[in-house]
């Protein structure tokens, strides 16, 4: 082969190319991994004596839908319960890439981890969140699981610079969304004041008011525009991510795709 130790290339009397290294390689991606940890304190008390019929607060339906039920007194030796839940997130196996591709001629390469790096390292994944709620499910509450993202690791927004670059390893997926992917939790039906009796005609429990106005947890943007991945001495700065989920349980990738970029050569 010329270009070669054992075939060398004459370029003058002098000089002689003995081997050549080539990166044409445009793009670069990998995917990252974050994981949720979860943990709750269930704190049980009683309530005070119920003060009877015509004593209770008295709510109309409407607004009494949204009071969140601890225990029917009715029925049950009446008991309330609030659960304070902690999420945090981190990396899954630390802050490294997963599966690096290149990309030349409209197609994918996969390339060893080893060979491409992070200037600096992966951002930092620190979002953390603690709220409070009462102990009774929430799901038959429609106007609340409407605004609880609690399925999601990530919040996206369609965008980024991917150009019609699907993601690797057959996927139909797009770099089609943008490079500041989110940590997103928002509720609401938030705590709003303390637990009374409250009564709605024959109906009458112990129970937490909560709002119906929006609340967040936490909102985070996830930097992914800063990441600068090299390759063989080049440079690729992110310009699109996609998040492939439904992979089964809190199995997720985010997908980052870095464009070759001189400027940071």
């Amino acid at each position: 082969m010329a270009g070669s130790v054992a075939n060398p290339v004459s370029l003058d009397p002098f000089r002689t190319i003995t081997e050549v290294h080539w990166n044409n390689a445009t793009h670069i991606c990998f995917y990252i991994m974050v994981t949720r940890d979860t943990s709750t304190t269930v704190t049980t008390f009683d309530p005070p004596p119920d003060p009877g019929f015509g004593l209770r607060h008295e709510l109309p339906y409407e607004e009494y839908t949204y009071y969140y039920i601890d225990i029917r007194t009715d029925v049950y030796t009446p008991v309330a319960g609030y659960v304070s839940t902690t999420i945090s997130y981190g990396y899954d196996g630390g802050a490294v890439i997963n599966s690096p591709f290149t990309y030349r001629s409209g197609s994918w390469s996969g390339v060893s981890g080893s060979e491409v790096s992070i200037d600096g390292g992966l951002p930092a994944v620190t979002t953390s969140g603690t709220w409070s709620t009462s102990e009774t499910s929430w799901t038959d509450y429609p106007a609340f699981t409407a605004a609880h993202n609690d399925g999601e690791i990530w919040k996206t927004e369609t965008g980024g610079s991917g150009a019609g670059i699907s993601v690797p390893s057959g996927s139909s997926l797009l770099f089609d969304e943008s490079t500041s992917p989110r940590f997103l939790r928002e509720n609401n039906m938030m705590a709003s004041g303390d637990p009374e009796w409250v009564s709605n005609g024959p109906f009458f429990a112990f129970s937490q008011p909560y709002s119906s106005g929006v609340t967040t947890i936490y909102n985070e943007v996830f930097p992914a525009s800063s990441i600068v991945a090299r390759y063989k001495g080049k440079a690729y700065r992110c310009i699109a991510t996609k998040y492939q989920k439904n992979l089964g349980g809190y199995v997720n990738r985010m997908w980052i795709l870095c464009a070759r970029s001189p400027s940071d050569d």
